[in-house]
This record gives C-alpha cells, sequence and structure tokens, in this order.
C-alpha cells in the first residue's frame, strides 16, 4: 500500500538508521491513535495489513525491537493495531540471536550511511544483484 511503500524509500534512505530512538517509529506503526478505529471495517483491514508490512520492513533495518517497551505501552491503555503484533516481528530481534547475515547488512547499510551513500552506494558495489536488493532492503 502507499504508506508502506513510502516507509520502504525512508528505510532505504536510512531514515531508522538515522533515527534516536528507533522503537518510537515501530510503536507510531503499532499504536495508530484511535481515531483510526472509527473507519469502516475494510479500511481498518487495509491499515492493518499495511502495519503488518511496516513492521516487517523494520525488522530488515534493526537488530533488535524492544517488546519490553510495546509491552509497557499496552500496560497503559494503548491497543496495537495489529492483535498479533508479535508474529510480526521475528524472534531474531527481540529474544533470540540475530542472524548473521542480517548483522552484516547493518553493518554494511551503517557504513555506507556514514559516507552518504545510502541507498545509491549500493549498486555500486561489486557483488550480485541478489546482495544488492538484500542490502536495498528488498528481502
Amino acid at each position: 500500500t502507499r504508506q508502506s511503500n513510502i516507509l520502504k524509500i525512508l528505510l532505504q534512505y536510512g531514515i531508522l538508521e538515522r533515527e534516536k530512538n528507533p522503537i518510537n517509529i515501530v510503536l507510531t506503526i503499532l499504536l495508530y491513535p484511535s481515531r483510526v478505529r472509527i473507519m469502516v471495517d475494510h479500511e481498518l483491514i487495509d491499515i492493518q495489513e499495511d502495519a503488518k508490512t511496516c513492521l516487517m520492513l523494520c525488522s530488515r533495518v534493526l537488530s533488535t525491537i524492544s517488546v519490553r517497551e510495546i509491552e509497557t505501552q499496552l500496560s497503559l491503555g494503548r491497543r496495537p493495531i495489529i492483535q498479533n503484533w508479535l508474529d510480526y516481528i521475528p524472534p531474531t530481534r527481540y529474544k533470540d540471536p540475530c542472524e548473521l547475515v542480517h548483522l552484516c547488512r547493518i553493518t554494511i547499510r551503517t557504513q555506507l550511511l556514514a559516507n552518504n551513500m545510502l541507498p545509491n552506494g549500493i549498486f555500486s558495489l561489486l557483488i550480485p544483484t541478489r546482495l544488492q536488493n538484500f542490502l536495498n532492503l528488498e528481502s
């Protein structure tokens, strides 16, 4: 959908890596304002699907996502737009060790960002297209 496409572009340009507290973006995705809930059912379903996609996109950038911070917000009465939200955050972002390939992606993207080469610098790397796409958050 449109929102997840926009977020993907922003993520490719390093918005989450630049963020001092990236959990705030995850919380914004997950805990939409209550006014969203007055929409008709089909619009709410679209927003829920979009939020799922956005959570998965954020998981491609972050090495950890603080489930504790999300649960703290929920304990304060906030309601997530997705009831089974934890299903859309890989266990390797909150309880299991992070995958080495993902840590490599983060390291390379961080270096490219530090040199103001994100995302275009990815495609100047002499690596297979599949790896370029991986670094560019396509998978």
